[in-house]
């Protein structure tokens, strides 16, 4: 791809054959990573070449402007040289001159060079190159092979002639099949995208785009991408030296620092904290019951105030006065006082599904961005987060559900499934049809794991349940909510539960003297959330769960059934989720039985329709009716 010269099929293509909706598409992109040695020290060069193709109007806002990010902190980068021109159909070059870049200052350590193309219209091609230097070899910036928009070519070549070793790190093609192996190569293909690579040079093509969807972590996650790693200088003349510690030597390296393990081991850490628990508490000499006191003597004095991080940014108990800290203030905390009464606790880290996945291939510290707390008693474990007074002992938070996390023990590090209990909703509901076609109904809805926290959550916002109002008048625009009580709404290891009577006119279509009437009258999604034909990466529910309809109707005696709704099975492969329907007459009443079951919290690309032919079923039961003849 030479600067400026465009081939004649680039400059007259009106639609990319690899995506025919798409509006634009990125014809090519070369990136070239040159390590070497600069006397002492070692340094790197980026050259990035990028063009892209409108193919309408639509994403002309999006594309027009464009923002390459560098830290300046101590001159660790800079910008050598940067170059972008539009060229419009009819041939025509407009280049930015220098006065177009504009270098933005963000903070303390990041500047960021602006520009926006010129004479931006249908057809024409943006193209811009630059080359950073930086001095970070230790990790050298991410390069992605996706976007947004679809690309029809991206690779990257590396050249080192430095003293430095690199451990590559090639991610997000886990679900390409192999189609080739030889000495020197690797081919992947997924359907017309194809992958080929060695140590040095890597290529993409026909990468499709890649775009926030439903069940997601960060976007990040799913970009196929290559990220380098220092992990070996070798000298001339000298023993290579290992830059990568082992998970091990990681361990005991943040233990044996005063800025980790020395806030909660070290007695002048907690010497106050601890004063202040034993002056307000009586601590049970049961180690479990005292555990418990000391969690909640932290989650109910001190608020999160919204920071993550694994390393406290003030000492404990300056942090303790203020009555807020950050998720490290909070869970050092509560390490040092466990450890003042001799109980058993180990920092874990983990990283929130915002931040991104991780590998247990290296030990990489800055994949980390939350911490939290092993407990170990008589055999038993707790993991523990004192962020949020709704969650009870052994109830990690939302964010952090991103399926491992790393405990550091120095004695035996080792990496843990984030695993948790499946949320089961179940709502057990009495209907009662007038002879004018009104229902009468109550209802018992009964949330556990974390669904009974989300709902505790409401219930806090909103003490009095008008929320259910708008629940009800999604299935029945028509609904009234007459009343609302909560059981359990203060003990967190109990199911939470409420009870609830509502009274629906009109609830079901009337054509004649036949009345076409759902059964069901609120259930937990109201669309499908898979709105994609296909999808080449996995869905990532934060934990499994249940949604569980029990429903009776009483008939009054003018109306008799003509239909029911059939009663159906659904499943995923290997029962990872199933939908079970099955409704019945007995007399004047009608019983419904439905049950919806996520059993696995990770299902593959490969299953991807199957998952949204689930749901599909699963909408088409909550809209089911019964239909009833009303005797004149």
């Amino acid at each position: 791809m030479e600067w400026g010269t465009i081939p004649p099929v680039d400059r007259i293509m009106e639609v990319y054959a690899e995506d025919p909706e798409a509006g634009a598409v990125i014809l090519g992109e070369i990136g070239q990573f040159f390590f070497r040695n600069e006397s002492k020290e070692h340094d790197y060069q980026l050259n990035v070449h990028k063009r892209i193709k409108l193919l309408d109007k639509k994403p002309v806002a999006e594309l027009a402007s464009v923002s390459i990010p560098y830290y300046h902190f101590n001159d660790s980068e800079w910008i050598i040289s940067i170059d972008a021109q539009t060229i419009t159909p009819d041939g025509r070059v407009h280049s930015l001159s220098r006065k177009d870049f504009y270098f933005e200052k963000r903070d303390a350590h990041w500047t960021h060079v602006n520009f926006t193309f010129p004479q931006l219209q249908e057809g024409a091609i943006l193209e811009y190159r630059y080359s950073l230097r930086s001095n970070n070899v230790v990790q050298p910036r991410t390069w992605y092979f996706q976007h947004s928009i679809p690309t029809r070519f991206s690779q990257l070549s590396l050249h080192n002639s430095s003293y430095l070793s690199f451990a590559t790190l090639f991610e997000g093609a886990e679900y390409m099949e192999l189609k080739e192996k030889t000495k020197n190569e690797i081919h992947l293909v997924s359907g017309k995208t194809r992958f080929l690579f060695s140590d040095q040079f890597y290529l993409m093509e026909n990468a499709p785009a890649i775009r926030e969807e439903a069940y997601m972590t960060t976007i990040d996650d799913y970009r196929v991408r290559l990220r380098l790693q220092l992990s070996e200088i070798i000298q001339p003349g000298d023993f290579p030296k290992a830059f990568l510690p082992t998970w091990e030597q990681a361990a005991h390296d943040l233990i044996d620092s005063p800025f980790f393990g020395g806030l909660y081991l070290a007695k002048k850490s907690y010497r106050k904290l601890n004063r202040i628990l034993l002056n307000n508490l009586d601590l049970a000499t049961d180690p479990e019951r005292r555990m418990r006191q000391i969690y909640q003597f932290l989650v109910t004095r001190i608020h999160w105030n919204g920071l993550n991080g694994v390393q406290p940014e003030r000492e404990l108990y300056d942090a303790f006065q203020t009555g807020k800290a950050s998720t490290a203030e909070l869970n050092f905390m509560l390490l040092a006082l466990l450890h003042a009464q001799n109980i058993v606790a180990h920092p874990v880290l983990t990283s929130t599904r915002q931040h991104g996945r991780m590998t247990q291939q290296y030990p990489l510290m800055d994949q980390f961005n939350y911490v939290m707390v092993l407990v170990s008693i008589g055999g038993r474990t707790w993991l523990l987060d004192p962020t949020d007074p709704l969650r009870p002992p052994g109830m990690p938070g939302l964010q952090t559900l991103n399926k491992k996390a790393w405990v550091v023990n120095p004695e035996w590090p080792q990496w843990i499934n984030l695993e948790v209990p499946p949320c089961r909703d179940r709502y057990t509901v009495e209907l009662q049809l007038d002879a004018s076609g009104a229902l009468h109904g109550r209802m018992q809805a009964r949330y556990s794991s974390y669904s009974a926290l989300l709902e505790r959550k409401l219930h806090r916002q909103a003490p009095k349940g008008h929320y259910w109002s708008q629940r009800l008048q999604r299935l029945h625009p028509e609904a009234m909510l007459d009343s609302v009580q909560f059981l359990n709404a203060t003990d967190l290891d109990a199911a939470f539960e409420q009870q609830l009577s509502f009274y629906i006119p009109d609830a079901g279509q009337s054509f004649g003297n036949f009345l076409y009437l759902p059964l069901v009258v609120y259930a937990n999604f109201s669309e499908n959330p898979f709105k994609q034909k296909n999808r080449n990466f996995p869905v990532d529910f934060p934990y499994p769960f249940e949604e569980e309809w029990q429903i009776t109707l009483d008939l009054p005696p003018n109306y008799e059934v003509v239909e029911l709704p059939k009663s159906t099975n659904y499943s995923l492969p290997d029962h990872q989720g199933e939908i079970t329907y099955e409704c019945k007459q007995e007399g004047k009443k009608i019983l419904l039985d439905c049950r919806f079951t996520m059993r696995s919290d990770f299902i593959e690309p490969a299953l991807y329709p199957h998952l949204k032919q689930l749901f599909s079923h699963y909408l088409q039961q909550v809209h089911a009716k019964v239909v009833l003849k009303k005797n004149q």
